[in-house]
């Protein structure tokens, strides 16, 4: 999924990134409510996969997060 259909998806549930960082967090006392919001949000704009947390939140609201594909330092700087 793209990063719109991710943020569409959470348009879809009636959720905000905040709201499903509070849900990791009674699940995950040991991760801070900040960090999980930091990581929902580098999942949904693909900049890193967290697999406990994707799997997750596929599962629980069916979303598609990934493991990232690696890129060269080419692709990277023509994307930018």
């Amino acid at each position: 999924m793209t990063p719109r259909q991710h943020k569409n998806k959470l348009m879809d549930i009636g959720k905000s990134v905040t709201d499903l960082a509070k849900e990791l967090h009674q699940k995950h006392p040991d991760v801070s409510e900040n960090s999980l919001r930091t990581m929902i949000s580098n999942m949904i704009y693909k900049r890193d996969y967290y697999p406990r947390y994707a799997l997750y939140l596929n599962t629980e609201y069916g979303f598609k997060f990934e493991p990232l594909r690696k890129q060269s330092a080419r692709q990277l700087l023509k994307a930018a």
